[in-house]
């Protein structure tokens, strides 16, 4: 195994609990480049940009927030932020216009205060509680992603965006009469507060914790903030289909296989189980390999999928140790039924070829206590690595020959994620990140691996002395009489290299 060492990176205080849902790299302004999105359990959401240390926008009063995630959940243009916080209330944010026009100038050194740095709110919405991991992914392939969410009461609901008065089918599931409620009302009946911005001006300045509500536009504006400039046509959320797991969900991945978009959920003990498969003309269908039958589209419960172990049998396991998975990993610029499973034991594996197949498995076990996974392609050859972190800090990189690439984190992980991010005009790299206990976040960005494999010391300074025609003589010097090479004088030649003080 090859460790490795990253130097490059911004370092920025953040206090509060933060977990590891709570994390994420989204293009929130919608420039091509992703931005770092943190929050905590105070209720704060802090989104930087570029090398600064200091938040760009920020948002306040969202409550404990356990899941951050983000995507194009009403367009196909526009990528928006999702919060959940434990109570189930979900605001949608996007950044104003006077901020997206000045965006690239973020990422250069400047002082901020010439610039907003409050966040739009553009929804508040009262989903299912107690949210532990949440997911982004367009699962019926119409250009507009799907809110897929698990709980910790081993749910997995599938919401969609509709617009207000907007009375098209989701997803192509069977008709779902969603008992809708006014807008207005169903955030009343939460523990949120709507306030006509007229009010607002009567009496002192409403906290952070209050969103108001623009009664002619339909939209949310934060206090302070002029209502115009808020997005019009609110909708809401559509529950299309919710899934009742036996266990506990670690996390959620889509795999696209077979011409299926198939929704996987990881289960303890390094277990998955496939929830359903979704088409391009936006049905509901059944893999032909698939172990699960689904008997209708429509809203359903089922206690018992099946559940694989492709790490260990199930007779072996004994404690509900947290799994997580990920699958749609890239192979050669595509995404492939590549899936990834780890769990907080030190167990990982990769099944390559279809998420129903073992084939091409490969099963590892580490000594480290395994966090979460990720998916980037570090390497910059098309393929995408299996990016492992563990609560030690100790990182895993793997590429599609198995081969581990090592680089040790020195302090101990609250959460982590990996992906591409922005430090200089329109160039986005590869990066890490790691939230600390200690209330502090490191960025690693420009994150390259230019090969995997460890390097014999022969073999590299043969090459080298290949590379200078003055030294050909020391390459015959090298030779046996068959022609090879002698491995011997070769390590003779490495004792005594810098005594003789060769200039290679």
């Amino acid at each position: 195994m090859r460790s490795i060492s990253l130097v490059q990176k911004v370092e920025i205080d953040f206090k509060g609990t933060v977990f590891q849902n709570a994390v994420a790299l989204v293009d929130v302004d919608n420039d091509g480049h992703n931005e770092l999105c943190v929050s905590n359990t105070n209720g704060d959401l802090h989104i930087y940009k570029g090398i600064q240390s200091k938040q760009v926008w920020q948002a306040k009063g969202l409550g404990s927030v356990m899941v951050l995630c983000g995507g194009c959940l009403r367009d196909s243009d526009e990528v928006v932020l999702i919060t959940l916080d434990r109570e189930g209330r979900c605001h949608m944010f996007d950044a104003p216009n006077q901020i997206n026009k000045t965006a690239k100038e973020c990422l250069l050194p400047k002082d901020f205060s010439e610039l907003s740095t409050d966040l739009r709110i553009l929804s508040i919405d009262k989903l299912a509680s107690n949210a532990k991991v949440a997911i982004v992914e367009d699962i019926d392939d119409d250009g507009v992603a799907e809110l897929i969410i698990g709980s910790t009461d081993r749910f997995v609901r599938i919401y969609k965006w509709s617009i207000d008065n907007d009375n098209a089918s989701p997803i192509g599931f069977n008709t779902f009469k969603d008992s809708y409620v006014d807008k207005e009302e169903r955030l009343r009946s939460s523990s949120i507060s709507i306030k006509d911005p007229r009010e607002a001006n009567a009496g002192p300045c409403p906290s952070m914790t209050t969103k108001q509500f623009n009664q002619e536009t339909k939209s949310f504006f934060l206090p302070g903030q002029s209502s115009g400039a808020c997005r019009t046509g609110v909708g809401h959320f559509v529950l299309v289909k919710e899934f009742s797991l036996f266990a506990q969900v670690g996390s959620i991945a889509v795999c696209r296989t077979d011409g299926l978009n198939q929704v996987i959920a990881s289960q303890p003990n390094g277990g998955y189980c496939i929830l359903g498969g979704f088409n391009g003309q936006n049905e509901c269908a059944d893999s032909p390999d698939s172990p699960v039958i689904m008997e209708s589209c429509s809203l359903t419960k089922q206690e018992s999928y099946p559940t694989f172990y492709p790490i260990r049998p199930k007779s072996t396991q004994l404690n509900h140790t947290g799994t997580e998975v990920i699958g749609g990993i890239k192979r050669q610029g595509n995404t492939s039924g590549v899936l990834a499973i780890c769990t907080e034991d030190g167990y990982f594996a990769i099944l390559d070829n279809s998420v129903q197949s073992n084939k091409h498995t490969v099963k590892r076990r580490s000594q480290h206590q395994w966090l979460t996974m990720s998916k980037l392609d570090v390497t910059r050859n098309g393929d995408e690595e299996v990016i492992l972190c563990a609560t030690s800090g100790v990182t895993y990189v793997i590429d599609k020959f198995r081969d581990i690439v090592c680089f040790e984190f020195s302090e101990n992980v609250a959460a982590f994620c990996a992906g591409s991010y922005a430090t200089d005009v329109n160039i986005s790299k590869p990066c890490f990140c790691y939230v600390t206990l200690s209330g502090r976040i490191f960025l690693y960005y420009d994150v390259l691996v230019d090969t995997m494999k460890v390097k014999c010391v022969h073999e590299a300074l043969i090459n080298k002395i290949q590379q200078k025609p003055e030294l050909a003589y020391l390459l015959d010097s090298l030779k046996l009489p068959n022609g090879e090479i002698d491995h011997n004088k070769v390590q003779n030649l490495v004792k005594n290299l810098w005594s003789e003080k060769l200039d290679f």
